[in-house]
């Protein structure tokens, strides 16, 4: 049976959780080595996200990205992951970093979905909701 790059992700990060830091390195080339071997090489560029959407699946993490101002996420982190692991059922990574071209509010990523509670997308809603002709409710 020909290996996939699934197979070879997998048998990466199963034998990455023995390994000392030191040699997961070395491990990640003898991956690499194993695509080309098998005629693989088409996939070394996507072998990155083969090997976290691997991870992600195995081991039932969610990698999140929330996008605000200021990088901080004013002690909320907590709160997000709680939420977001209480309707994902997965373990929840989030990494909270700046967007300086945010002109406030969040943007939170998970996976393929966006959550955009921004004041740009709020401006853009109610600019999209006065241009279909709806009134101004006060």
């Amino acid at each position: 049976m020909k290996p996939t790059p699934q197979i070879i992700a997998r048998a990466l990060i199963e034998t990455c959780q023995t390994l000392p830091e030191s040699d997961i390195a070395a491990a990640v080339d003898a991956a690499i080595h194993l695509l080309f071997e098998n005629g693989l090489s088409k996939d070394v560029r996507s072998f990155s996200r083969t090997v976290k959407d691997v991870f992600e699946r195995e081991f039932s993490v969610a990698e999140a990205t929330l996008l605000t101002t200021s990088g901080d996420a004013s002690g909320s982190e907590g709160s997000i992951v709680e939420a977001l692991e209480k309707t994902l059922g997965k373990h929840v990574d989030l990494n909270v970093s700046k967007d300086a071209s945010l002109l406030g509010g969040a943007l939170l990523h998970v996976g393929d979905e966006r959550f955009d509670a921004t004041l740009r997308g709020a401006l853009q809603k109610l600019q999209q909701h006065l241009s279909a002709g709806h009134p101004v409710v006060s």
